[in-house]
């Protein structure tokens, strides 16, 4: 059982729990996987954004938003939000009441209530709207930030953690051959970068709806070199993304 401590205000479930309510287990391709792998690519583009068919029921990414080769680590941004920032705290958060002059701001121990956030809360939406979503925003409205059944989905494939270019991360195998690599990013709290080369974490398009009158936590998935599975974090925080299509 383990955490990943950011800070002290960074919520993450352990991560093998999670694994196994997942249905989780990293399984390696076989060496003939891996040598269709290296001769069948079946890679196309969507505005100018390669994507892999890996059978499932969306099309992933080759890179995440804000990277131009499956091993860079992009942008990262906080749940919600378009664009990177150099802070990723709530002082900066988009979605609270009262913006910047929130007097709750200044207490970490407060917890948040459903009236403190403006448009999405675990009452109200519960995935955020498109003009909301990085990945349909940077590039274009086929694209779009995945969801938790389609992180399962993906998680089904053969996966290996790997090194490609010096750069440490998940790597998923389809039957068809074709793969993708989802490098460790780590990341971003307040204007800190924590974890890289260490974990993966990539934001959910969902919010996580707990059986508390919170609404600070959105889904995430979350990988190392031991395991991987669905967790959750402060939405402020700033994690990557991997767009997917259909």
């Amino acid at each position: 059982m383990k955490k990943y401590l950011f800070t002290a205000l960074f919520i993450l479930t352990p991560i093998l729990s999670l694994a196994q309510a997942s249905g989780g287990q990293i399984r390696r391709p076989n060496h003939v996987q891996q040598t269709e792998q290296r001769s069948r690519q079946h890679n196309n583009t969507r505005n100018n954004h390669e994507f892999v068919d890996l059978g499932l029921s969306v099309k992933w990414a080759t890179c995440n938003i804000g990277a131009s080769k499956p091993h860079e680590y992009g942008s990262y941004f906080a749940w919600g939000e378009t664009k990177p920032k150099s802070d990723y705290s709530w002082k900066t958060y988009f979605d609270l009441a009262g913006g910047s002059s929130n007097p709750h701001l200044s207490d970490e121990n407060y917890s948040f209530k459903k009236d403190d956030f403006v448009k999405y809360s675990r009452f109200t939406d519960l995935q955020f709207d498109k003009d909301c979503d990085a990945a349909t925003v940077a590039w274009g409205s086929s694209w779009k930030t995945p969801s938790h059944e389609e992180f399962n989905e993906l998680w089904t494939l053969s996966h290996e953690w790997a090194c490609i270019d010096g750069v440490y991360g998940m790597k998923f195998t389809a039957n068809n051959g074709s793969s993708i690599f989802l490098p460790a990013a780590g990341g971003i709290v307040r204007n800190m970068l924590d974890n890289v080369g260490i974990v993966c974490l990539y934001w959910m398009n969902e919010l996580h709806e707990d059986d508390y009158d919170v609404s600070e936590l959105a889904k995430m998935w979350l990988m190392d070199k031991e395991d991987g599975g669905w967790s959750f974090g402060l939405r402020c925080f700033g994690f990557s993304i991997r767009p997917v299509t259909k």
